[in-house]
């Protein structure tokens, strides 16, 4: 099968976005591979791998609620549990816009936040929809009180 490559670059498409036409002629049938690869490969973009029983296994970065430091490792708190995580905190943060950087040795992922505590001493605490919560540092309120105000939360 030769493969022949044309780019052209498509000002109404957004910053993540990719659209891919693929023309073939009607006896190819490497089309369906190419297709299901394209696939997989947007797939494995929504994983994020952690250590479990000492192999690294993909799990959903949906499922995840939040990341977080202990010492010099990083873990990630899901539903089915808790999972150490080898990337470093910098890039886990720029994955996925649903994460949201809380504190220094914290990211959330806001679609897990069922609400956002803003108690009387003026620290902001997220309680998360499985009965877990986090505080957010100083530093970074100003950041999640904007985010807040931008989703007229």
């Amino acid at each position: 099968m030769n493969i022949h490559i044309s780019k052209k670059e498509k000002l109404n498409l957004a910053n993540n976005e990719i659209d891919i036409l693929i023309q073939y002629s009607n006896n190819n049938k490497d089309i369906s591979e190419l297709e299901r690869y394209i696939n997989k490969f947007e797939e494995r973009k929504q994983e994020i791998f952690v250590k479990h029983n000492n192999k690294f296994v993909p799990i959903s970065k949906d499922s995840i609620i939040k990341i977080y430091s202990v010492g010099k490792s990083n873990y990630c708190n899901t539903l089915s549990g808790n999972y150490e995580v080898k990337n470093r905190l910098y890039e886990i943060e720029k994955m996925d816009e649903n994460f949201m950087r809380i504190s220094k040795s914290c990211i959330i992922n806001i679609c897990h936040v069922a609400c956002f505590d803003l108690n009387h001493t003026g620290k902001i605490i997220i309680k998360f929809d499985n009965d877990t919560e986090e505080f957010v540092s100083r530093r970074k309120a100003r950041d999640v009180l904007y985010y807040l105000d931008e989703r007229r939360m």
